[in-house]
């Protein structure tokens, strides 16, 4: 499928100058909106879904892949709650701090305000798709999204549903794009794009963010890729501390904030060990 970037870019560019100036409550709405026509366009966003999951499975995917590919009602509920959450979040915007009295009386300080253009390069988790979008749109930026080939009909198919949003509230789409395409110059074209998109997010394995940091000329954001820790204290909640371990790992095995060590003080480890083994 051939794709304008530079239209993508300028559009999304230009969107972030009127996204700026919403306030807390229309951003909220926005959010409210996206999580219902979300929640509206379940059987297409499933349907999309299996045509990518069959695709993933036809072409070999391993089952760690295919379970972050996965989507269920179930998860799409999960995914929708996730929105839920971000908007009882507290706003991000226009906080005031770090103020300083300079010696000519003048008062100095810092204040929050929206990066403008996010690019968030991601693999197949479909559900990143929303969670990005809200986060976005919490803080008040424009979002231009890549997600992996493997998701590209779901992904599709959910940005459909937040661009329907933006409808109802007579709202710009071009605050959310979406690169519906599978070729990977695309996620080059991104990085060198120090013209139009402020931070690039990549979201994935070693390999994705590797290569962001190595070959991004736009600042990125560049976090950890696993080997998740979670350590004990002695003063811990025997029976909390237990759940939380338990729960880190086995909720979802496959993806990639799941927990990988456990550390634990040396005053709680002969507790916490045989229990673990039995939950």
């Amino acid at each position: 499928m051939s794709i304008n970037f530079n239209e993508i870019c300028i559009s999304a560019k230009t969107a972030s100058r009127e996204f700026s100036l919403l306030d807390a409550k229309q951003r909220n709405q926005i959010l409210l909106r996206i999580a219902s026509r979300v929640l509206e366009s379940k059987n297409e966003i499933l349907d999309a879904n299996k045509i990518d999951y069959a695709n993933a499975k036809e072409s070999g995917a391993d089952h760690h892949i295919l379970d972050r590919l996965y989507l269920n009602e179930e998860r799409i509920d999960a995914i929708v709650d996730g929105v839920y959450q971000v908007v009882e979040l507290e706003d991000p915007l226009d906080i005031e701090y770090d103020t300083t009295l300079r010696p000519n009386g003048l008062n100095v300080s810092k204040r929050s305000v929206p990066l403008g253009v996010i690019g968030a390069i991601y693999e197949s988790r479909p559900n990143v798709t929303l969670d990005i979008v809200a986060l976005c749109v919490k803080s008040g930026n424009v979002s231009i999204l890549k997600g992996g080939s493997d998701t590209l009909s779901t992904n599709n198919a959910i940005v459909s549903s937040i661009h329907k949003a933006f409808g109802d509230l007579k709202l710009n789409p071009d605050i959310v794009q979406f690169i519906n395409s599978s070729d990977r110059k695309y996620v080059d074209s991104m990085l060198n794009a120090i013209d139009y998109i402020d931070l690039i997010i990549p979201r994935g394995g070693a390999q994705l963010v590797n290569m962001v940091r190595e070959k991004s000329r736009v600042p990125a954001i560049t976090g950890g890729i696993g080997v998740c820790h979670i350590y004990a204290d002695e003063t811990a909640d025997k029976n909390k501390a237990i759940e939380i371990i338990y729960n880190s790992k086995v909720q979802r095995p496959s993806v990639c904030n799941a927990l990988d060590t456990v550390i634990f003080n040396e005053n709680i480890n002969l507790y916490l060990v045989p229990k673990l083994f039995l939950a």
